[in-house]
């Protein structure tokens, strides 16, 4: 599924919780991939994260050593547990 995050904001629950999360500089996100075949968002394939490199995103598997020196920036709630699902690496730090 792909939430529709318009209509969800509506929900008094999740307008609660993202007072909760704005208070501590967090927010919420559209867990979600790409269909190279479509312009449809697609649910996130299980085991992959989303990775910004130098203001480039890529869909990474979550055992990929590009993530080691990246930072978590998504996490959500996944088939029972908690899961980074979305790491940044800013392109500033190499060299030229």
């Amino acid at each position: 599924m792909v939430a529709n995050l318009i209509e969800e904001m509506k929900d008094p629950a999740v307008e609660a919780a993202m007072k909760l999360l704005g208070a501590r500089g967090l927010g919420v996100t559209v867990v979600h991939g790409h269909d190279d075949t479509s312009d449809e968002m697609t649910p996130l394939p299980d085991g992959l994260v989303q990775f910004e490199d130098d203001l480039q995103v890529r869909f990474l598997r979550g055992d990929d050593a590009a993530l080691e020196n990246a930072t978590p920036v998504t996490a959500a709630w996944i088939n029972g547990e908690k899961r980074v699902i979305g790491r940044c690496r800013q392109g500033h730090t190499r060299s030229a």
